[in-house]
């Protein structure tokens, strides 16, 4: 059980590091993701005539 829990806290403590070193892919990602929505959103607003 403590190997289990510890391998755990370093995967968690990886990913932690990662996102402080690339905040910027992060970033990326979400913006990317928001223009997509919008894009997505507009073309079904546009399909039912708004």
């Amino acid at each position: 059980m403590g190997r289990s829990s510890r391998t755990r806290h370093g995967c968690i403590a990886e990913g932690h590091q990662f996102l402080l070193l690339a905040w910027w892919m992060t970033m990326l990602a979400l913006l990317v993701l928001g223009v997509a929505l919008g894009l997505i959103g507009d073309g079904l607003a546009e399909g039912r005539g708004g």
